[in-house]
């Protein structure tokens, strides 16, 4: 397991105001928390998450009222702002619900910013193993390999085959995913697997170039025949039987290993 050790937990009001403290540049993987707001709710929110914030010694407020983060607050927030590599992660658990990590790389420090599945409480961590928390966090352990062969069809069929498999309309799931180009058999198992989840995931990789950022990832769904891995492209999905043993493989290749 890897150790974890949060060094700051805030709300959205608070981060935003450390990163405009911090950084000129924007801070991706947390949400606008002002969007919808007047100017007046603004200004009363972020003087409460200075107040809070100094109370917490996240940041040191001058008897001549300038304001500065705390040495190593300072380093954690740049890292989420000047990471040139940053990592997200969807966890979909039939027990927990939604929960979102994002991970942002540098190349002397790793940030985890996970969210609450409210959206209101974010957590800042330091990682020192990024591809061991990916690990725990989609529970790869021992996931077998589904008996299947693998195939590809369009995305926008296999959300309707996903939305059928919701309403236990698996066998009709199983029709259209087989007239979409997948073996029968192949069929039958995702449909039933998409139908009763243990997991659902991505894992997406962005990377900062010339251009903007360029993004790359892996779908991953658990079920009772094992995990699968489906890839996107080009409003298709390709679509594997991986296990753990895969799953681990894609996320080496998305983190560039």
């Amino acid at each position: 397991m890897v150790r974890l050790s949060t060094v700051i937990a805030c709300s959205t009001v608070e981060l935003a105001y450390l990163a405009a403290l911090v950084s000129d540049r924007a801070l991706i993987g947390a949400p606008n928390p002002f969007h919808g707001w007047i100017a007046l709710e603004i200004e009363e929110a972020l003087s409460q998450a200075r107040a809070s914030l100094a109370r917490r010694g996240l940041i040191q407020i001058a008897p001549d009222g300038q304001v500065e983060a705390a040495p190593e607050v300072a380093s954690i927030i740049r890292a989420c702002t000047e990471s040139a590599v940053s990592f997200r992660l969807v966890r979909t658990l039939p027990e927990a619900g939604t929960s979102l990590h994002h991970f942002h790389w540098t190349p002397d420090l790793c940030v985890e910013i996970g969210m609450t599945p409210d959206g209101e409480q974010l957590d800042l961590i330091v990682l020192e193993g990024l591809p061991e928390r990916i690990s725990e966090l989609f529970h790869l352990e021992e996931q077998p390999v589904p008996d299947a062969v693998g195939g590809e069809v369009p995305e926008a069929l296999l959300e309707r085959a996903r939305d059928l498999a919701d309403e236990a309309r698996t066998e009709e799931a199983t029709v259209l995913l087989y007239q979409g180009g997948l073996p029968l058999e192949t069929a039958e198992r995702l449909a039933a697997d998409l139908g009763a989840p243990h997991l659902n995931g991505a894992f997406i990789s962005m990377g900062r170039g010339e251009s903007g950022w360029q993004a790359d990832g892996v779908v991953l769904l658990e079920g009772d025949s094992g995990l699968w891995l489906l890839r996107p492209g080009q409003g298709r999905m390709a679509i594997y039987p991986g296990g753990a043993a895969g799953a681990r493989l894609e996320i080496d290749r998305l983190l560039g290993k």
